[in-house]
């Protein structure tokens, strides 16, 4: 089968969440020079990792799947997808392995997914994580923080208006094609005491059709919000 075939199955599977299939196809192709096969292999093997046992399986799987993401990177380094992925290797493994290792590469994670958002803009996803970047970072306390800084070093900063723009400029990217992302621009406005548009966002992600795992969490966590929020209907 031609790469580009394999690279059209790829994605019709990921969409079915047909994600072992898709390493099953992949794999065979994992040194090859086609950036398009092996950033869709890294994909599914990142989805793949969710359903192991052990943090300590998941952390060598993911190891794996980032060697693939680095062959892609050192073939095109300007290829938005090696950039988005690497970020989220990187972010997943060192959730991982700990806050020692999230403080120590949360910078190197940032750049990243500013590279993915500079050479692809277009993609929602991309803002979308730039934004929980910036949302999980600014919503570290203070006491955190310091204690962070005292035994690590400077550690990485951000505010919520910032996780605002980003949540917002994926939202402009796409309109309405991510729930979580919609409940993110709510969290978002929230932390900045603007209650009145964080419920316009709320009743949009509560009304979101539920299809996937993480529209049923956003809708769970709208639901919650709004009633928190003391909206009724």
């Amino acid at each position: 089968m031609a790469d580009a075939e394999l690279s059209s199955q790829a994605d019709q599977l990921y969409d079915q969440m047909e994600y072992a299939k898709i390493v099953e196809i992949l794999e065979p192709k994992k040194e090859c020079d086609d950036v398009e096969l092996l950033w869709r292999l890294a994909r599914a093997m990142y989805e793949q990792h969710k359903r192991l046992g052990s943090d300590a399986e998941k952390l060598s799987y993911l190891q794996q799947g980032k060697v693939t993401v680095e062959r892609a990177m050192q073939l095109n380094d300007k290829h938005p997808n090696c950039h988005k992925w690497m970020a989220i290797y990187l972010n997943a493994i060192t959730k991982l392995q700990g806050s020692r290792a999230q403080i120590e590469q949360g910078q190197v994670i940032k750049g990243h997914m500013l590279k993915a958002c500079e050479y692809g803009p277009s993609d929602p996803t991309n803002w979308h994580l730039i934004g929980m970047w910036a949302f999980t970072v600014a919503d570290i306390s203070w006491t955190m923080r310091k204690l962070a800084q005292v035994i690590f070093g400077e550690p990485p900063k951000a505010t919520f208006q910032e996780a605002l723009e980003y949540f917002l400029k994926a939202e402009e990217a796409q309109p309405g094609s991510y729930s979580m992302n919609l409940l993110m621009i709510a969290k978002s406005y929230q932390k900045l005491k603007d209650n009145d548009n964080a419920i316009v966002y709320l009743k949009k992600t509560r009304d979101y059709p539920v299809k996937t795992m993480d529209d049923q969490q956003a809708h769970k966590e709208a639901v919650d919000l709004l009633k928190y929020l003391g909206v009724k209907d």
